[in-house]
């Protein structure tokens, strides 16, 4: 989704992050990001244009509890909303948000980091955002090389 508006990160809808996240290993229930033809890794950082409402909600939601928020990718791309773990990917990954900023049309530019792996468990509601319970995947000994 493009727009042409310009982004003004100098007006009160620039919502800086503490960068001290909640512990990643006593976290179970995330907020979840559906992202769409997209995947991103641990250790990535990148900006996320994001407009669906569930999707604000749940950013919304981790900026306010101070938590990471799931990324995980939709099976169908083509899908407006996800209502059930099936129409997910069972990996995603967890991330801590770094900055937000609200544009003029509701949409929120996100700019995010890829933290940990995470495997997708169930989902404990879809309404008003979707949130899942999560378990971080541990790296195996022969990928630290």
């Amino acid at each position: 989704m493009s727009h042409d508006t310009p982004e003004n990160p100098d007006s009160e809808n620039v919502i800086p992050v503490d960068a001290e996240a909640t512990d990643a290993e006593a976290v179970t229930v995330l907020p979840v990001v559906a992202l769409r033809d997209t995947v991103i890794f641990p250790e990535m950082i990148v900006p996320l244009q994001v407009g669906r409402e569930r999707s604000v909600r749940a950013l919304d939601r981790a900026v306010k509890t101070g938590q990471p928020v799931a990324l995980i990718t939709q099976r169908n791309a083509e899908a407006e909303e996800v209502s059930s773990i099936e129409e997910l990917y069972t990996v995603g990954t967890l991330a801590k948000i770094a900055q937000v900023i609200r544009l003029q049309d509701g949409t929120i530019r996100a700019i995010i980091q890829g933290q940990r792996r995470i495997r997708v468990l169930d989902l404990v509601q879809v309404e008003p955002h979707i949130e899942a319970r999560v378990q971080v995947i541990e790296p195996s000994a022969a990928a630290v090389g």
